[in-house]
Protein backbone atom coordinates (compact mmCIF):
# COMPACT_ATOMS: atom_id res chain seq x y z
CA UNK A 1 0.00 0.00 0.00
CA UNK A 2 1.58 3.82 -0.62
CA UNK A 3 1.30 5.86 1.85
CA UNK A 4 0.23 9.68 1.98
CA UNK A 5 0.19 13.38 3.85
CA UNK A 6 -1.37 16.65 3.64
CA UNK A 7 -0.71 19.48 5.97
CA UNK A 8 -2.53 22.79 6.06
CA UNK A 9 -1.43 25.62 8.52
CA UNK A 10 0.88 27.94 10.05
CA UNK A 11 3.45 26.12 9.65
CA UNK A 12 5.84 25.22 7.05
CA UNK A 13 4.62 22.34 4.96
CA UNK A 14 7.61 20.47 3.76
CA UNK A 15 9.47 19.50 6.96
CA UNK A 16 5.93 18.09 8.38
CA UNK A 17 5.07 16.43 4.84
CA UNK A 18 8.47 14.40 4.69
CA UNK A 19 8.49 13.49 8.16
CA UNK A 20 5.08 12.13 8.26
CA UNK A 21 6.10 10.21 5.14
CA UNK A 22 9.56 8.71 7.43
CA UNK A 23 6.97 7.72 9.91
CA UNK A 24 4.96 5.77 7.15
CA UNK A 25 7.35 4.66 4.88
CA UNK A 26 8.52 1.59 7.23
CA UNK A 27 4.86 0.29 7.35
CA UNK A 28 5.33 0.34 3.11
CA UNK A 29 6.46 2.82 0.65
CA UNK A 30 9.93 4.44 0.13
CA UNK A 31 10.91 2.99 -3.35
CA UNK A 32 9.51 6.13 -4.74
CA UNK A 33 8.58 9.55 -3.07
CA UNK A 34 6.95 13.28 -3.95
CA UNK A 35 5.28 16.44 -2.93
CA UNK A 36 3.86 19.27 -3.39
CA UNK A 37 3.41 22.73 -1.84
CA UNK A 38 1.42 25.91 -2.66
CA UNK A 39 3.12 29.42 -2.12
CA UNK A 40 2.25 32.50 -3.61
CA UNK A 41 -0.06 31.33 -6.65
CA UNK A 42 2.35 28.11 -8.15
CA UNK A 43 2.65 24.45 -7.01
CA UNK A 44 6.64 23.31 -6.09
CA UNK A 45 7.01 20.10 -6.59
CA UNK A 46 9.53 17.68 -6.56
CA UNK A 47 9.44 13.51 -6.77
CA UNK A 48 12.26 10.94 -7.00
CA UNK A 49 12.72 7.13 -7.47
CA UNK A 50 14.09 6.58 -3.55
CA UNK A 51 12.53 7.78 -0.39
CA UNK A 52 11.98 10.36 1.80
CA UNK A 53 16.08 10.34 2.92
CA UNK A 54 16.97 10.62 -1.35
CA UNK A 55 14.80 13.37 -1.93
CA UNK A 56 16.03 15.33 0.29
CA UNK A 57 19.77 14.62 -0.53
CA UNK A 58 19.11 15.23 -4.22
CA UNK A 59 16.14 18.30 -4.15
CA UNK A 60 15.34 21.52 -1.92
CA UNK A 61 11.88 19.37 -1.01
CA UNK A 62 13.00 20.18 2.63
CA UNK A 63 12.74 23.71 1.81
CA UNK A 64 9.84 24.09 -0.61
CA UNK A 65 7.66 27.46 0.66
CA UNK A 66 4.22 27.30 1.40
CA UNK A 67 2.28 26.12 4.39
CA UNK A 68 0.19 23.81 2.58
CA UNK A 69 0.87 20.75 0.53
CA UNK A 70 0.16 16.98 0.03
CA UNK A 71 3.14 14.22 -0.38
CA UNK A 72 3.43 10.06 -1.26
CA UNK A 73 5.34 7.48 -0.83
CA UNK A 74 4.80 4.07 -2.93
CA UNK A 75 6.21 0.70 -2.26
CA UNK A 76 6.63 -0.44 -6.04
CA UNK A 77 8.11 0.18 -9.21
CA UNK A 78 10.58 -0.39 -11.95
CA UNK A 79 12.77 1.22 -14.04
CA UNK A 80 10.19 3.25 -15.54
CA UNK A 81 9.02 4.62 -11.81
CA UNK A 82 9.54 8.03 -12.34
CA UNK A 83 6.85 8.27 -14.13
CA UNK A 84 4.76 7.00 -12.52
CA UNK A 85 5.56 9.03 -9.27
CA UNK A 86 3.03 10.75 -7.46
CA UNK A 87 2.20 13.39 -6.85
CA UNK A 88 1.14 14.30 -10.62
CA UNK A 89 0.73 18.27 -11.40
CA UNK A 90 -1.12 19.66 -14.55
CA UNK A 91 0.52 20.59 -17.23
CA UNK A 92 -0.93 24.39 -16.23
CA UNK A 93 0.68 23.57 -12.94
CA UNK A 94 -2.49 24.68 -11.07
CA UNK A 95 -3.78 21.53 -9.32
CA UNK A 96 -1.80 18.54 -8.00
CA UNK A 97 -3.04 14.94 -7.20
CA UNK A 98 -2.01 11.60 -5.38
CA UNK A 99 -3.73 8.58 -5.16
CA UNK A 100 -2.80 5.80 -2.48
CA UNK A 101 -4.63 3.03 -3.72
CA UNK A 102 -5.38 -0.38 -6.67
CA UNK A 103 -7.72 -0.85 -9.22
CA UNK A 104 -10.22 -3.26 -8.15
CA UNK A 105 -11.93 -4.51 -11.27
CA UNK A 106 -11.34 -5.10 -14.94
CA UNK A 107 -14.24 -2.64 -15.80
CA UNK A 108 -11.63 0.16 -14.34
CA UNK A 109 -8.91 0.07 -16.40
CA UNK A 110 -11.89 0.02 -19.11
CA UNK A 111 -13.05 3.78 -17.69
CA UNK A 112 -9.67 5.20 -17.43
CA UNK A 113 -8.55 4.43 -20.92
CA UNK A 114 -12.04 6.05 -21.67
CA UNK A 115 -11.08 8.99 -19.56
CA UNK A 116 -7.64 9.24 -20.90
CA UNK A 117 -9.15 9.19 -24.42
CA UNK A 118 -11.36 12.11 -23.58
CA UNK A 119 -8.55 14.47 -22.02
CA UNK A 120 -6.39 13.79 -25.12
CA UNK A 121 -9.50 14.35 -27.51
CA UNK A 122 -9.86 17.64 -25.28
CA UNK A 123 -6.10 18.68 -25.86
CA UNK A 124 -4.59 17.25 -22.49
CA UNK A 125 -1.12 16.77 -22.41
CA UNK A 126 0.71 14.62 -19.61
CA UNK A 127 4.40 14.42 -18.19
CA UNK A 128 4.65 10.88 -16.92
CA UNK A 129 5.27 9.54 -20.20
CA UNK A 130 7.09 5.77 -20.62
CA UNK A 131 7.79 3.93 -23.54
CA UNK A 132 7.84 0.34 -21.69
CA UNK A 133 6.24 -2.91 -21.36
CA UNK A 134 3.63 -2.52 -18.24
CA UNK A 135 2.80 -5.68 -16.58
CA UNK A 136 -0.05 -3.68 -15.25
CA UNK A 137 -2.93 -2.20 -17.53
CA UNK A 138 -2.20 1.92 -17.63
CA UNK A 139 -3.91 3.70 -19.98
CA UNK A 140 -2.22 4.48 -23.27
CA UNK A 141 -1.99 7.52 -25.23
CA UNK A 142 -2.51 7.82 -28.64
CA UNK A 143 1.51 7.99 -29.24
CA UNK A 144 1.74 4.58 -27.86
CA UNK A 145 3.15 5.53 -24.08
CA UNK A 146 1.65 5.04 -21.37
CA UNK A 147 0.75 7.10 -17.83
CA UNK A 148 -0.04 6.61 -14.77
CA UNK A 149 -3.35 5.93 -13.73
CA UNK A 150 -3.44 8.30 -11.19
CA UNK A 151 -2.13 11.29 -13.84
CA UNK A 152 -5.37 10.41 -15.82
CA UNK A 153 -7.32 11.00 -12.64
CA UNK A 154 -6.00 14.10 -11.74
CA UNK A 155 -6.00 15.76 -15.00
CA UNK A 156 -9.95 14.87 -15.00
CA UNK A 157 -10.15 16.62 -11.76
CA UNK A 158 -8.66 19.65 -13.26
CA UNK A 159 -10.88 19.52 -16.22
CA UNK A 160 -14.50 19.08 -13.96
CA UNK A 161 -12.96 21.93 -11.90
CA UNK A 162 -12.25 23.90 -15.11
CA UNK A 163 -15.89 23.85 -16.50
CA UNK A 164 -17.74 25.32 -13.90
CA UNK A 165 -17.07 22.82 -10.89
CA UNK A 166 -16.37 23.17 -7.21
CA UNK A 167 -13.14 21.39 -6.26
CA UNK A 168 -15.15 18.91 -4.26
CA UNK A 169 -17.55 17.93 -6.91
CA UNK A 170 -14.56 17.75 -9.55
CA UNK A 171 -13.39 15.22 -7.05
CA UNK A 172 -15.96 13.05 -6.45
CA UNK A 173 -17.46 13.14 -9.94
CA UNK A 174 -13.93 12.00 -10.83
CA UNK A 175 -14.20 9.32 -8.46
CA UNK A 176 -17.26 7.88 -9.61
CA UNK A 177 -16.64 7.48 -13.25
CA UNK A 178 -13.30 6.14 -12.46
CA UNK A 179 -13.39 3.98 -9.02
CA UNK A 180 -10.95 2.53 -7.39
CA UNK A 181 -9.68 1.06 -4.25
CA UNK A 182 -8.10 3.97 -2.78
CA UNK A 183 -7.79 7.57 -1.32
CA UNK A 184 -7.40 10.49 -3.30
CA UNK A 185 -5.86 13.70 -2.72
CA UNK A 186 -4.99 16.99 -4.38
CA UNK A 187 -4.53 20.81 -3.86
CA UNK A 188 -5.42 23.51 -6.23
CA UNK A 189 -3.39 26.86 -6.39
CA UNK A 190 -6.79 29.19 -6.15
CA UNK A 191 -7.81 27.51 -2.55
CA UNK A 192 -4.18 27.86 -1.53
CA UNK A 193 -5.70 27.64 2.09
CA UNK A 194 -6.61 23.92 2.04
CA UNK A 195 -6.35 20.92 0.67
CA UNK A 196 -8.22 17.94 -0.72
CA UNK A 197 -9.03 14.34 0.44
CA UNK A 198 -11.44 11.93 -0.64
CA UNK A 199 -11.84 8.39 1.02
CA UNK A 200 -13.50 5.09 -0.86
CA UNK A 201 -12.20 2.68 1.22
CA UNK A 202 -8.33 3.03 2.01
CA UNK A 203 -7.78 4.48 5.79
CA UNK A 204 -6.66 8.34 6.06
CA UNK A 205 -7.02 9.02 9.52
CA UNK A 206 -6.88 13.53 10.28
CA UNK A 207 -5.52 15.14 13.33
CA UNK A 208 -6.79 19.21 14.12
CA UNK A 209 -4.72 21.12 15.96
CA UNK A 210 -4.45 24.74 17.19
CA UNK A 211 -1.54 25.35 14.09
CA UNK A 212 -3.32 23.48 11.20
CA UNK A 213 -4.76 19.95 10.11
CA UNK A 214 -3.20 17.00 9.46
CA UNK A 215 -3.52 13.98 7.10
CA UNK A 216 -2.01 10.19 6.59
CA UNK A 217 -2.42 6.97 6.29
CA UNK A 218 -2.58 6.32 9.83
CA UNK A 219 -2.20 7.84 12.85
CA UNK A 220 1.51 6.95 13.96
CA UNK A 221 2.68 9.56 10.91
CA UNK A 222 1.65 12.70 13.31
CA UNK A 223 3.86 14.73 15.36
CA UNK A 224 4.92 13.17 18.71
CA UNK A 225 3.94 15.99 21.46
CA UNK A 226 1.10 17.50 19.29
CA UNK A 227 -2.45 17.22 20.74
CA UNK A 228 -5.63 17.20 19.01
CA UNK A 229 -9.02 15.30 17.50
CA UNK A 230 -8.12 12.62 15.75
CA UNK A 231 -10.49 10.96 13.39
CA UNK A 232 -10.64 8.47 10.69
CA UNK A 233 -12.30 9.91 7.46
CA UNK A 234 -15.48 8.88 6.62
CA UNK A 235 -16.20 6.26 3.32
CA UNK A 236 -17.57 8.04 -0.14
CA UNK A 237 -21.02 6.52 -0.47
Amino acid sequence: MCNIAGYAGKRAAAPILLEMLRRQQDFDGGVCTGITTIYEGRLYSRKIVGDVDALIKHTDALYLPGTVGIAHTRPGGSNQTYAFAHTFVTQDETIAGFTNGTAPFPEYHVDIQRATDFLESEGYKFRGEAFASMETKFPVLKNGSHISCVETRTNLVHYYYNHGMSMSAAIAKMSVECYTDSVFGAVNVATPDRFYILRTTRPATTLKTDDGIYVASTRFAFPDGIKGEVTQLPLMH
